[in-house]
């Protein structure tokens, strides 16, 4: 379990973006990030990650702050993904995937989720092409499951449906649904696509007025939507 008592999202150099108090972050659970530009989001993603400090208060993974853990071992509770230009080098789609210190599946459960996120992406006709080739939407796509390939219990993604065309995000939205429905995997992204989020998460996150606030998603349906856009 990820959770967080009190929290301070910003960046040292600046005043506190906004506060979070009483989250928590499950295996097997879609939450989406929702916020204006500039609210805090990306920065909010790093801290839960463990790659940015939080101004006051502490991310705990398994009742121990995040940032008491090495580097590697983060990276084996959480996988964290933002939407990049695609590589300037050649490497294939087979090798981004595999990069060290990430390998091929060794155990049951492992090879399961390599065929289901290969699957769901269309990937495997494409292990050999180099990643210069393809559009940004491929390179995206290759980007996102490697991410999701890693070992971790939860996978933290900034804007991961940015370069996807509407196929590849229905594709996107029924992999992470799987993930978390099969392998218990917990899920959290942010988009600033509003279109059927109560329908792609059980939890919507918002960053509204300094304050992180969470909402069902039967009760962002409901009135969460209306009160998000009427917020401006």
């Amino acid at each position: 379990m990820i959770r967080i008592e009190t929290l301070d999202v910003g960046h040292a150099s600046n005043k506190s973006l906004f506060k979070a108090k009483g989250i928590e972050f499950t295996p097997g659970e879609r939450i989406a990030l929702v916020g204006k530009n500039g609210s805090g989001k990306s920065t909010f993603l790093k801290t839960l990650c463990g790659i940015l400090p939080a101004l006051k208060g502490s991310v705990y993974y398994n009742s121990q702050p995040i940032h008491t853990y090495s580097p590697f071992e983060r990276a084996g509770m959480v996988s964290y993904f933002k939407a990049l230009a695609p590589p300037g080098f050649e490497l294939t789609v087979m090798d981004l995937i595999y990069m060290y210190p990430y390998s091929k599946p060794k155990t049951t459960w492992l090879q399961a989720k390599h065929d289901m996120v290969l699957d769901a992406f269309k990937l495997l006709p494409m292990l050999n092409t180099p990643l210069s080739k393809l559009s940004d939407g491929w390179n995206q796509k290759a980007l996102i499951a490697r991410t999701c390939l890693q070992e971790s219990r939860f996978i933290v993604l900034d804007e991961p449906t940015l370069y996807l065309d509407v196929f590849a995000r229905r594709d996107f939205h029924k992999l992470m649904h799987n993930l978390t429905q099969e392998f218990k995997i917990g899920v959290l992204y942010s988009t600033h696509d509003l279109e059927q989020l109560s329908q792609n998460a059980d939890r919507i996150f918002t960053i509204q007025d300094g304050t992180l606030r969470s909402f069902t998603n039967s009760a962002w349906a409901e009135f969460g939507s209306e009160a998000f856009l009427n917020s401006r």
